[in-house]
């Protein structure tokens, strides 16, 4: 089954995720209380992480998007950012798109959305698939 990691403060948009992916058949992870987001990415083993760079948890964030530059784990994982903050997203988008992260402004295009995931998770669809 596909893993997907959410770090994100907002308990509705992750619900809405949990219901929606669900409806692929992928599991959607979330660690509520925001500590120690790379430790706990690194106990998940997600196939995909959905981030938003704005959000308030303490390791998340535009942390996580950063530590994922000198982390060999966090480096394997693909990432999709999502973030109400439109002027940050504006301004990270040439920086994400230099690292392969593609980015949605919310509230999210769930069909949008759920191709991004698709599209990342296709590098390595035999690992995907064996997992299912």
């Amino acid at each position: 089954m596909v893993r997907i990691a959410v770090v994100d403060d907002d308990a509705v948009f992750v619900s809405l995720l949990q219901e929606v992916f669900g409806l692929y058949g992928w599991e959607t992870v979330w660690n509520r209380d925001g500590g120690g987001t790379v430790s706990w990415l690194g106990n998940e083993h997600p196939d995909l992480v959905i981030v938003d760079p704005h959000t308030s948890l303490p390791d998340g964030g535009m942390t996580l998007l950063r530590e994922r530059e000198v982390d060999p784990v966090l480096a394997g994982i693909p990432m999709v950012v999502c973030s109400g903050d439109l002027p940050q997203l504006d301004v990270l988008r040439p920086w994400l798109e230099d690292r392969g992260i593609e980015a949605l402004a919310k509230p999210v295009d769930l069909d949008a959305l759920c191709a991004m995931v698709e599209r990342n998770l296709v590098t390595d669809r035999a690992v995907v698939r064996a997992r299912a």
